[in-house]
């Protein structure tokens, strides 16, 4: 069997290990969703990609129901949260 190319290697889901950046300036470390960051990174083979991105442990919506939040509580659902569709081809 051939040597598979990256992308090839990369097809799968992947679980998020850490979330850090690093600035190039020297100043400190940061964490923009926690030092606990959750995530998924999904590589399809026919060129899809798909990466979701939390901060753990968001307060739930006072109503129970995600489509009856305040304007306060999506403000702090979507801070905690990034989703990201993509196909590269």
């Amino acid at each position: 069997m051939a040597n598979k190319g990256l992308r090839e290697q990369l097809i799968g889901a992947w679980k998020l290990l850490s979330y850090v950046e690093t600035p190039v300036d020297g100043s400190p470390k940061r964490f923009p969703m926690g030092e606990n960051a959750q995530g998924i990174i999904m590589y399809t083979p026919d060129g899809y990609m798909s990466a979701q991105l939390m901060t753990p442990g968001r307060r739930q919506f006072a109503s129970g129901d995600w489509f009856k939040g305040t304007p306060q509580e999506y403000s702090e659902e979507g801070g905690g949260y990034i989703a990201i569709p993509a196909l590269s081809r």
